[in-house]
């Protein structure tokens, strides 16, 4: 075989390898436009931002001036929040589908929590359940159990008491179809005031309350998804 044959064999060979795994094509729509989100390796959810990861990430900005970068990763949704502040972090990841909000909330430990529609209010039908506790290091054992954690529920991100760049790196499977999404975190001054994407979310997801997990089981909240962004996760 000629080295020009044997270079394109190995050129379409890598080009079918990164079509089997950059995985379904995901888009979000926002503000009017839609845009393809990027397939890429996942990156590594350390706290560092690296611009080999998430260079060729969707950007989006929050009202704060933070940033979101958006990737897909064979299927899942990878996201990286760059928090505009020093300190540490409080973080929520808020999808909604089929008239249920799914809060995904990094901190000092990761938990999800599940609101219903209930007329023009939302209900608490799952709340948070803290796991994994103190994992800051890269060590074995701690890799056991980020791992133990996205497989039995379906994300990861690192904690918010383990960066030291503000930055939050997080991972969640979705199965396909229709999804509103929004971003929102404390800012640090006095954990008052909320960071959103996109910009103009004026709903509970901006709620300090809720995002410092310590919204009381019966307290009515109000979501408004068809003002976050729309994600669409395509089947196979």
């Amino acid at each position: 075989m000629s080295r020009r044959l044997l270079t394109s064999c190995l050129a379409l060979l890598l080009l079918a390898t990164g079509a089997a795994a950059s995985g379904r094509a995901m888009t979000l729509s926002t503000g009017g436009q839609t845009f393809a989100i990027p397939a890429r390796s996942a990156p590594t959810l350390d706290e560092r931002m690296m611009p080999d990861e998430w260079g060729a990430g969707l950007r989006l900005l929050f009202s704060d001036g933070g940033e979101l970068r958006l990737l897909e990763s064979d299927g899942a949704l990878c996201l990286g929040i760059g928090e505009n502040f020093e300190g540490l972090t409080t973080t929520s990841v808020f999808l909604e589908r089929d008239g249920v909000v799914s809060i995904l909330h990094a901190s000092g430990s990761l938990g999800t929590a599940r609101y219903a529609q209930a007329g023009d209010r939302w209900v608490l039908v799952q709340p948070f359940a803290w796991a994994p506790y103190g994992v800051t290091t890269q060590s074995a054992a701690a890799q056991n159990a980020r791992q133990t954690y996205f497989a039995r529920n379906g994300w990861l991100a690192n904690l918010g008491s383990m960066t030291t760049t503000q930055g939050i790196e997080v991972k969640v499977v979705l199965a396909a179809g229709t999804y509103r999404l929004a971003v929102a975190y404390l800012c640090s001054a006095d954990w008052s005031r909320a960071a959103v994407c996109p910009m103009d979310v004026s709903d509970d997801a901006g709620n300090g309350l809720l995002l410092r997990a310590n919204a009381p089981d019966s307290m009515t909240l109000h979501f408004a998804p068809r003002t976050w962004m729309t994600l669409e996760v395509p089947g196979e």
